[in-house]
C-alpha cells in the first residue's frame, strides 16, 4: 500500500463530504452552546442536514459487490437480496416517521395531542421509545395500508399535505418492493424446481429399471456431487456474456486464470519479471 496514492484518491473522492460533515457537527455543537432561540433554530436546521450522512452508505455498496464475488451460492445471494429490500423499507419508514413526528410536533398537531394524552393518562411525559413507536407505527401503516382506520387524525394543513404526499410515495415504493420480492421468490422457486425435477427423474429411472437400493443411492450421490461441481466450475463456453467483453479484458481474465499454473515454472517466473505485459 502506498499512502500517497491512498491520500490522493481520498482527496478526490470522499474528503469533501467528510469535511462538510465534520464542520456540520462542530457548528451544531457551537450553536447548542449559544443557548438562544436563534441557536435552537440553527440546531434544528442543522439536524435536518444529517440526512446527507446517508451518502456514506454508498461506500458499503462497493464492499457488498466484492462480497458477492466471494459467495458462490446463488440461493444465499437471493436471500441476501430479499433481506436488503426489507431493510431498505425499514430505513425509509424510519425517515418517514421522523419527519412526520417533527412536522406534527412543530405544527402543534397529532404529536402534541399524543404527548398531552399520554401525560394526562400516566402523569408523565412519553419516553423517546414511546414517541418513536408512535411515529414508526404511522409510517408502517402508510407502507402496508393496514390499520389506517386506527391511525392518528390529521389536525392541520401541514399534516394533511404531508399525509397525501406520503400516501403517493409509499404506494410507489410498496409496489416496487412487491415486484422485487416476487421476482426474487420466482427465481428461488425455479432453482429449486429444476433441481427437484432432475432428482425425481433420476429416482424414477433407477426404480423403473430395477436398480438395487445400494447402487441407486450411490448413483444419486454421485449425480448430486457432479451437479454441485458444475455449479462451482461453469465452463467458459456456457457464459454468453463473456463473448461481449472486449478482447483486452478477456486476455487479462485468461492471464489471471492461468498465471498461477504458469508461474510455478522458474522460466515463466523470470519471464514475468522481465516482461509482464508479454506474458
Amino acid at each position: 500500500l502506498r499512502p500517497s496514492i491512498i491520500a490522493r484518491q481520498y482527496l478526490r473522492s470522499w474528503f469533501a463530504l467528510d469535511l462538510f460533515l465534520a464542520l456540520l457537527s462542530w457548528v451544531e455543537v457551537l450553536a447548542s452552546a449559544l443557548g438562544s432561540s436563534g441557536g435552537a433554530s440553527l440546531v434544528r436546521a442543522l439536524r435536518s442536514l444529517r440526512v446527507v450522512r446517508l451518502l456514506r452508505l454508498s461506500r458499503m455498496m462497493t464492499g457488498l459487490e466484492l462480497l458477492r464475488w466471494k459467495i458462490h451460492s446463488e440461493m444465499f445471494m437471493l436471500t441476501l437480496g430479499i433481506l436488503k429490500n426489507v431493510l431498505g423499507i425499514l430505513m425509509l419508514a424510519h425517515f418517514v416517521a421522523c419527519f412526520w413526528y417533527g412536522l406534527s410536533r412543530d405544527s402543534n398537531g397529532s404529536a402534541a395531542r399524543f404527548v398531552e394524552g399520554f401525560e394526562a393518562e400516566r402523569g408523565l411525559a412519553p419516553s423517546f421509545g414511546a414517541r418513536y413507536a408512535w411515529s414508526i407505527q404511522w409510517a408502517l401503516m402508510q407502507f402496508t395500508g393496514l390499520g389506517l382506520h386506527a391511525s392518528p387524525q390529521l389536525e392541520n394543513g401541514s399534516e394533511v399535505t404531508y399525509g397525501i404526499f406520503m400516501m403517493l410515495f409509499t404506494f410507489v415504493i410498496s409496489a416496487c418492493f412487491l415486484s422485487l420480492m416476487t421476482s426474487s421468490l420466482t427465481r428461488f422457486s425455479r432453482m429449486n424446481d429444476h433441481a427437484t425435477v432432475q432428482s425425481s427423474k433420476l429416482r424414477k429411472y433407477l426404480h423403473d429399471n430395477g436398480i438395487s437400493g445400494q447402487l441407486a443411492a450411490s448413483v444419486q450421490r454421485s449425480a448430486q456431487h457432479a451437479a454441485a461441481e458444475m455449479k462451482k466450475n461453469v465452463p467458459e463456453g456456457d457464459i454468453e456474456l463473456l463473448t461481449l467483453v472486449s478482447k483486452p479484458l478477456r486476455i487479462e481474465l485468461h492471464f489471471e486464470l492461468h498465471s498461477p499454473h504458469l508461474t510455478r515454472h522458474p522460466f515463466f517466473v523470470r519471464f514475468e519479471e522481465r516482461s509482464p505485459a508479454a506474458l
